[in-house]
C-alpha cells in the first residue's frame, strides 16, 4: 500500500480539558522540534507523500506554529489543520499566509447545541468553534467538522449532520471515542450495540443528505473482522518526540508507546527505515489477529478495530 501522507503531532499541549480526551494532560508539555520536522521533510520525498495533517493536543499551541506551518508550505505539501477552534482567530492570521497549500481545516464540534459541548469541551467552547467555522466560511477556506459519538451526543447525530451544512461544512466527519482513560472515567462511552445504532444513524443520514458529504472514521464496525485496518500502513505517525507509531488512532494514550508500538525515533533511524520495520510489525499484527479470528477468540467488541487495538497493545483495562 502506498503511503499517501503523514500526520505530526506538534505537541501533547491543549487549551482545552475534554472529557473524552485520551490524555492525563497532567505532564510537562511536549513541542515537536523544527529539525525533526525538516528531518521528516526531506525523508518523505522518495515516498511521494504530498500531504500532512498538522495534530496535537492543539497544534496551534505550538511557540513555533507559523514556521511549522511555512515550512511544510514551502516543502509544497497540501496541509490539513486540526483544531479545536478555541484560539482561531490567531491561527487564522498565520494559516491564512500559506492558504495556497492550505487543504482545509478540521474543526472539533461534538454538540449540535452548546450545552451538549460544553459540556464535554468546557463552557464558551461551542461559540468558539462556531465562530472559527464563521471565520473559515467568510475567508472563502474550506473546513470540515470532526465529531466523536458519546453518550453525550449520540442523540443529537442528525442535528450535527444539518449543522455542518447551515455553516458551510464542506463534510462532517464522525468517530468513535476509544475506550480508555478518561472517557471510561465519565462515562463517556457507548455499548457496542449503542455504536452499531449509532453508525446505522450516520449511514442513514449519507443517503439522505443534500448538503456536504458525511463519513464514518476508522474504527467502524468491520462485518468481516478478517479484514485487516489499512490506517497504520496509509500513512506516517510522528508525535511530539520525534517517535514514529504503529498507528496514529492509539499513540496519544494516557499510557506511553510501549515495545510493540514504538516503531522507531527520527533522531535514531531514518524514515526508510521506520517503514520497513512497520511492515514487519504489521505482519505480526496481522497474525495474531488472523489467530484470534481462527480460535473464535473475537467478541463483538473485536469488529471495531480500535477495541481490538487497544487490548492488543495493552492500553485498555475495558
Amino acid at each position: 500500500m502506498k503511503v499517501s501522507g503523514i500526520r505530526v503531532e506538534l505537541t501533547d499541549a491543549c487549551n482545552l480539558r475534554c472529557k473524552h480526551c485520551l490524555r492525563k494532560q497532567a505532564r510537562p508539555a511536549q513541542y515537536i522540534p523544527i529539525a525533526v520536522i525538516r528531518t521528516l521533510i526531506a525523508q518523505a520525498r522518495p515516498f511521494g507523500i504530498t500531504e500532512v495533517g498538522l495534530t496535537g493536543g492543539e497544534p496551534t499551541q505550538h511557540p513555533q506554529f507559523k514556521e511549522i506551518v511555512n515550512t511544510f508550505s514551502r516543502a509544497g505539501y497540501a496541509i490539513t489543520l486540526f483544531t479545536n477552534g478555541a484560539d482561531f482567530g490567531r491561527a487564522y492570521k498565520i494559516i491564512s499566509g500559506a492558504r495556497n497549500n492550505l487543504r482545509e481545516v478540521r474543526l472539533s464540534l461534538d454538540g449540535a447545541q452548546a450545552e451538549t459541548h460544553d459540556k464535554n469541551r468546557g463552557k464558551g467552547s461551542y461559540a468558539q468553534v462556531i465562530e472559527a467555522a464563521k471565520i473559515c466560511r467568510s475567508a472563502g477556506l474550506a473546513f470540515s467538522l470532526n465529531t466523536v459519538i458519546s453518550q453525550l451526543n449520540k442523540s443529537e447525530l442528525a442535528a450535527l449532520a444539518r449543522l455542518a451544512g447551515e455553516l458551510g461544512s464542506r463534510a462532517i466527519f464522525f468517530s468513535h471515542l476509544q475506550l480508555t482513560g478518561r472517557p471510561l472515567s465519565h462515562s463517556l462511552a457507548l455499548s457496542p450495540q449503542e455504536r452499531l445504532r449509532a453508525e446505522r444513524a450516520v449511514r442513514n443520514l449519507q443517503k439522505q443528505s443534500s448538503a456536504g458529504k458525511i463519513y464514518l472514521c476508522a474504527g467502524a464496525y468491520a462485518q468481516n473482522p478478517v479484514l485487516l485496518c489499512p490506517v497504520p500502513l496509509g500513512s506516517f505517525y510522528a508525535d511530539c518526540k520525534g517517535n514514529i507509531a504503529f498507528c496514529a488512532m492509539l499513540s496519544s494514550l494516557d499510557l506511553p508507546l510501549n515495545g510493540s508500538q514504538l516503531i522507531s525515533n527520527l533522531r535514531e533511524t531514518t524514515l526508510a527505515a521506520a517503514r520497513r520495520k512497520l511492515l514487519q510489525r504489521y505482519a505480526l499484527f496481522a497474525h495474531d489477529r488472523m489467530r484470534d479470528f481462527f480460535s473464535r477468540r473475537l467478541k463483538l467488541a473485536d469488529h471495531f478495530p480500535c477495541d481490538w487495538c487497544l487490548k492488543y497493545f495493552k492500553k485498555t483495562n475495558a
